[in-house]
């Protein structure tokens, strides 16, 4: 819940409260990462990691305002905002912009990807459609 920021846990039909925490600045994008879960923070633009056992919230990326979708991308991470940039970010919480669509007024919100063609699938919030764009990072090159 965003406005709240509580992150609530679904198990079978069972849904409890995980984590509820002011420091997460209204979570938004959610990943499970092994025994971590990664949280974009929509309101203050952050990435944390949140260990899974003792719910320790760990800051681990700035700047990225509007934090959204989290979807594994390769070895990277892709991480969108709502202004419409996707991010690749590497293992070490480096992060570089792949993909800008704020000057045709696409919002990037929840994303999921197709690794195995570089694809990263963006559903266009008030278009009614969802747009495909192939990735391609400095790695890659």
């Amino acid at each position: 819940d965003t406005n709240t920021n509580t992150i609530y846990s679904l198990e079978g039909e069972d849904v409890t409260l995980f984590l509820q925490d002011t420091l997460l600045g209204g979570p938004n994008g959610l990943l499970v990462e092994g025994d971590k879960l990664l949280v974009a923070g929509f309101d203050i633009g952050q990435v944390f990691t949140v260990d899974l056992t003792t719910k320790r919230v760990n800051p681990v990326l700035d700047e990225l305002p509007g934090g959204d979708g989290i979807a594994p991308f390769g070895d990277n991470l892709l991480i969108s905002n709502w202004n419409g940039e996707i991010y690749a970010v590497t293992n070490d919480w480096q992060k570089e912009k792949v993909l800008d669509t704020k000057n045709l007024d696409i919002n990037a919100a929840d994303i999921t990807t197709i690794p195995a063609m570089n694809l990263v699938l963006v559903p266009t919030f008030y278009g009614n459609n969802v747009d495909a764009y192939r990735i391609q990072t400095q790695s890659d090159q």
